[in-house]
């Protein structure tokens, strides 16, 4: 029994130091390879030669907590970067560096180095730096051979006492109105965010450049309503020239514009008298200067310059009407073209310097088509401070309707009893371009009877000669017009209507009918006869 007792215990000595030898060799415990140790970094991890361990990542996810920071010292953002592995699993204890491109004076402060252990994060906070100016700002992480860059950007400071758009657009109503007057433009401007979302209570102020025109204000805020907007209605102003009015929208340090057209302007009277000039003669250029609907523009700047003849700028009457005097240059057989400029309207009069007492300016075609027109059938008597009066135009045109220039034309009145008179006088008037030939005539003091005075014109494609006239037109070798009659009036001075206040039922019995009566006197409450009237309701 005691020798198994031994045996057992050398046996057992001898197996378990086989077997500890056995496993020390396979761990490189003993002998000259030593293998790999079982403690230390594994995949993912170096050791730098301090002997810390040091992990890496795949990539770098980086999240800004807004995309924009005002541009006030105190405002921030702050950066979160996770460090991920190949597996887009979260690594701990990666180095992360920041930095802000293109020297941009931003600043970034880190919380640390390294990213979180467990979590694999590091956040950081940036600030506008030193630099108030709004724009983008470019932030690089790196880490190892990895690097991610974001943008944000810097905007101007929007408080609610101060609040600013990031854009402004400006519309108008319309591009091109009239000179009437009564025509307007709505200008709108709408306030938007970066997203074009309309902004509501952001200031908004809208001008005009022309010295003349009236911009009227929606509101007296000047803040964009619910809808982001703000409007005004601009007014012509007592301007009624052709020209281009600007609108002009700022708010802060935006500004936009838009422009649109006013027209009607024109010089509706161009004629020379006379028609034809000697050489070294004087003679006398006729305007009258209207808007759209044929209304004198009194107080409009008129230019008038020529080749040969000295030039002046003045103003038209109160009738629209300016009368420019000149002597012709002595170049005789050549035409003399002078031309006007006024209210953004431009006429341009030819007026022939004959040779040898011929004019050699026939018409190029016999004028079929002839009418004489008046600009109104109705005009007050002048006195002394006035001068009222009429445009009289006659129109040529050929068979195929285009018009005839060159028609030789003399005007001339019956019925005023001679107070009135034609500018024209005795002198021929030539149509101009647009087979036009025109002049004006205004009454003396002197009424007349409802369409007491005619107004006639005698043409004659050849020139007349001395003497000629109206009266004696077909012994002169021309043709009547057919005539024009017109009202001459005295002013009135007091205008009452009266009723019977009741109304009745008209004939069809579907409707009702009031009556009125209008009442017209002169200074001596003396009832005035053949005074026009215009009722309107």
């Amino acid at each position: 029994m005691m020798k198994f007792d031994v045996w057992s215990r050398s046996a057992t000595k001898a197996l378990l130091g086989g077997l500890l030898a056995a496993a020390l060799a396979g761990c490189g415990g003993g002998g000259g390879n030593a293998g790999t140790p079982v403690v230390g970094p594994g995949s993912g991890a170096s050791t730098p030669s301090g002997g810390t361990p040091v992990a890496t990542a795949a990539d770098l996810v980086v999240l800004l907590s807004k995309s924009t920071i005002t541009n006030e010292p105190t405002d921030s953002l702050t950066v979160t970067v996770t460090s991920v592995d190949a597996n887009r699993v979260s690594v701990g204890g990666v180095p992360v560096s920041f930095a802000i491109a293109n020297n941009d004076k931003a600043f970034v402060s880190a919380a640390g180095r390294v990213t979180d252990a467990t979590t694999g994060n590091l956040t950081a906070t940036i600030t506008r730096g030193d630099d108030a100016t709004p724009r983008a700002v470019t932030l690089e992480v790196t880490s190892g051979s990895v690097k991610r860059s974001v943008t944000f950007n810097v905007v101007q400071t929007s408080s609610p006492a101060n609040p600013q758009a990031n854009d402004l657009t400006l519309t108008l109503s319309a591009s091109n109105i009239d000179n009437s007057g009564s025509r307007t433009v709505t200008a709108t401007a709408t306030a938007v965010d970066q997203n074009r979302n309309a902004l509501a209570g952001i200031p908004v102020q809208l001008t005009v450049t022309d010295p003349s025109a009236v911009l009227i204000p929606g509101s007296t805020s000047n803040r964009t309503d619910g809808n982001g907007k703000v409007t005004g209605t601009v007014e012509i102003g007592q301007d009624r020239s052709n020209r281009a009015i600007t609108v002009i929208a700022t708010s802060g340090t935006l500004a936009r514009s838009a422009a649109f057209q006013v027209t009607g302007a024109r010089i509706a009277q161009a004629s020379a008298v006379p028609a034809v000039v000697a050489a070294g003669a004087a003679g006398t250029i006729q305007y009258r200067v209207t808007d759209v609907n044929s209304n004198p523009m009194a107080g409009v700047t008129i230019s008038v310059s020529g080749n040969g003849i000295t030039g002046k700028t003045d103003k038209t009457d109160l009738n629209g009407q300016y009368s420019f005097t000149y002597t012709a240059p002595n170049a005789p057989g050549t035409s003399l073209l002078i031309n006007a400029v006024a209210g953004g309207a431009e006429a341009t009069v030819t007026v022939p310097i004959p040779t040898g007492g011929t004019t050699g300016v026939d018409p190029a075609a016999v004028p079929e088509a002839r009418t004489l027109n008046l600009s109104a059938d109705v005009v007050t008597v002048n006195t002394q401070n006035t001068n009222n009066q009429v445009t009289v135009n006659a129109f040529f045109r050929d068979r195929n309707n285009a018009p005839v220039r060159n028609v030789r034309v003399l005007f001339g009145v019956t019925g005023d009893n001679g107070t009135g008179r034609i500018a024209a006088g005795n002198n021929t008037v030539l149509s101009d371009a647009s087979g036009t030939a025109s002049t004006s005539y205004a009454p003396g003091a002197v009424s007349s009877p409802t369409n007491g005075v005619t107004v006639q014109a005698c043409w004659k494609t050849t020139d007349f000669v001395p003497g000629d006239s109206v009266t004696n037109c077909a012994a002169a070798g021309g043709t009547l017009m057919t005539p024009a009659t017109l009202t001459i009036v005295s002013n009135p001075v007091s205008i009452t209507i009266g009723t019977d206040n009741t109304i009745g039922t008209g004939a069809s019995t579907l409707t009702y009918t009031k009556r009125f009566v209008v009442l017209v006197v002169d200074s001596a409450g003396n009832p005035k006869a053949d005074v026009q009237i215009t009722p309107s309701v």
